[in-house]
């Protein structure tokens, strides 16, 4: 079977209930090893899931950042940089936060 890269999940390192979803939990690395084994994906592009209006609701670049150094052979990972945290106007220099997220291995945003 040839593999595959998924190139959208949202992995965290340990399974929580989800407070915009009562019943549902965030999905591990190992929850996704045993679906990547199924579908023959080798890898998959771990993203980030902050959002501003729900901050508790997902993952932070720290915790995507980690996941990919616990399983480097899984996961790639993006960052995410929040434009509030400038002034939020077209011309602002995003280049410091992304070269700061690209020494950590993210390999995209």
């Amino acid at each position: 079977m040839q593999k595959k890269i998924d190139i959208h999940v949202h992995a965290s390192m340990y399974k929580r209930e989800r407070a915009n979803r009562p019943g549902s939990t965030t999905i591990t690395p190992e929850d996704f090893k045993v679906v990547f084994d199924k579908l023959g994906i080798s890898k998959a592009v771990n993203l980030p899931g902050f959002s501003p209006e729900y901050p508790s609701e997902l993952n932070f670049n720290d915790e995507a950042c980690c996941i990919v150094q616990k399983y480097p052979d899984m996961f790639y990972w993006f960052c995410n940089i929040n434009p509030k945290l400038t002034e939020n106007r077209p011309e602002v220099d995003f280049s410091d936060y992304i070269n700061f997220y690209k020494k950590l291995g993210a390999k995209g945003v």
